[in-house]
């Protein structure tokens, strides 16, 4: 019921409010660094409003870094914040590898989205049971997450609906969509194959390797926060 971008002090103008959790706000800024995990340089450092989505500077940091060492960035490791679908798209658009924990089930007791196979190429959609559809219908895409970040107008989705009769008829209803609905639909957003990637490299050693290597840059956040 407020302005996003509401003054909230008259002697600092520029400060805004933000939330750690819905029910812990702060007012203030918010410091963002690009750390080498080699070295421990900080390359690129930024300030924001505390109002700023975590995952707004992150490529254009990438792009300092690489302005101050002469060197192309290859990979930006980041928590879960950095895995908004802009920031994962604008990254891939420059050539980088974005690393971001990709967030959880938001529903429990239900089919997460990432339990459906999506086959990009035939678009088609297969479900936990094995029940295909290739029917959808071309929608705005939906407010992003994580994140909550909203795609450019021109970009659409495609809403994959399955035959009512089929998910009516299937034991696993209960656990697919609730009471109300008569069938389950499937959001497949314009970089979807971003998250499924996203989410395949979670599950491998690699993925371990870089939350470990990650550290050095939490490291550098403690040191600052003292």
């Amino acid at each position: 019921g407020v302005a996003e971008d509401r003054l909230i002090s008259v002697q600092e103008p520029q400060m805004r409010r933000g939330h750690k959790t819905q029910s812990e706000p702060f007012e203030g800024y918010k410091f963002h660094h690009t750390v080498d995990l080699k070295h421990g340089f900080v390359l690129a450092t930024d300030v924001t409003g505390a109002n700023d989505h975590d995952s707004v500077p992150s490529e254009p940091m990438a792009e300092r870094a690489e302005e101050a060492t002469g060197r192309i960035v290859t990979k930006v490791i980041g928590d879960c914040a950095y895995g908004t679908e802009k920031n994962r798209a604008a990254h891939e658009e420059a050539g980088r590898e974005l690393v971001a924990k990709m967030p959880r089930n938001e529903t429990p007791g239900r089919f997460p989205k990432h339990a459906f196979a999506i086959d990009f190429e035939h678009r088609t959609v297969t479900c936990p049971e094995g029940n295909t559809t290739g029917t959808f219908r071309i929608v705005r895409a939906a407010i992003a997450t994580p994140g909550r970040d909203i795609l450019a107008a021109s970009e659409r989705s495609r809403l994959y609906v399955f035959p009512a009769e089929t998910c009516q008829a299937c034991p696993q209803r209960g656990a697919c969509f609730s009471s109300r609905a008569e069938t389950r639909t499937i959001e497949v957003r314009p970089n979807e194959a971003l998250f499924v990637q996203a989410r395949a490299y979670q599950a491998t050693q690699p993925y371990q390797d870089d939350r470990r290597a990650r550290q050095i840059a939490e490291r550098q956040v403690a040191r600052m926060v003292k």
